[in-house]
């Protein structure tokens, strides 16, 4: 007896514009960036992870991975792969090429969306944080 083996048809998630203070869905994941007093994230049953404007650099984006692809954690002195990411937190590989990434102007990866947040985020609110990002995972 032969094997065949099929290779499954993966989804390609274009480069897309993150519009702010208001919510935006993208392949089972949802979310908010904004103000952080915006009434629209009070409610927010997900993560949320504050920041300074004024240290990152806008518009957003949500892209797939690239090749090369790569994002600081807080705690760590080098940069992590987005490719490690994935399997330290056993993404399955035929998600990995469609999972939605949080990208900057500059193509920076900020956030691998529903798994983890680069180290400009944190989930305690400073008195310079004016921004949040909020991450509602709608299906696995």
């Amino acid at each position: 007896t032969s094997v065949l083996f099929e290779k499954k048809q993966q989804r390609v998630l274009p480069k897309t514009l993150v519009a702010l203070n208001e919510w935006n869905d993208f392949d089972g994941v949802r979310i908010f960036i904004g103000n952080v007093e915006h009434e629209a994230v009070q409610g927010c049953l997900g993560e949320k992870y504050y920041f300074n404007a004024q240290t990152v650099n806008f518009p957003f984006y949500v892209r797939a991975r690239e090749d090369g692809d790569r994002m600081t954690i807080v705690g760590m002195q080098k940069s992590k792969k987005v490719s490690r990411i994935f399997i330290d937190d056993k993404i399955p590989l035929v998600e990995r090429n469609s999972w939605p990434l949080l990208v900057d102007a500059h193509n920076n990866v900020l956030a691998v969306l529903a798994v983890r947040v680069n180290d400009k985020f944190s989930k305690t609110k400073t008195v310079a944080d004016n921004f949040v990002l909020a991450i509602e995972r709608m299906s696995i």
